[in-house]
């Protein structure tokens, strides 16, 4: 539940802490009823568009392979240069792992 708020994300992981003090035949229940409030769409949502920009990133990212091979470089490129823009260390991680692994490969060129 890393997506929820920290205040929602305490008061649900107590609640699923009680369960085994529960009967035995209402936990299976209980469960349920938990995750449908854990999962609303409107928290999804929520925190879906706090990382919006991200988001996009990311995907950008994983649909280079489907680009003409003589595009790849110069989007992957554009795109490091936009993560530089965001200074975020995540994003970082992901493009010096993507060029290591991926983009200077010796396996494969590109």
């Amino acid at each position: 539940m890393a997506y929820l708020q920290k205040g929602v994300n305490y008061k649900y992981l107590k609640k699923i802490m009680s369960l085994p003090f529960l009967p035995v035949e209402e936990i299976p229940a209980e469960w349920e009823r938990l995750k449908a409030q854990a999962t609303t769409p409107a928290l999804l949502t929520k925190a879906y568009r706090q990382r919006e920009g991200a988001h996009r990133l990311m995907r950008n990212f994983m649909s280079l392979h489907m680009l003409p091979y003589e595009h790849i470089r110069s989007t992957f490129d554009a795109l490091c240069q936009e993560v530089d823009n965001a200074n975020n260390p995540r994003l970082d991680y992901l493009t010096s792992y993507m060029r290591s692994y991926w983009m200077e490969s010796t396996v494969w060129e590109v």
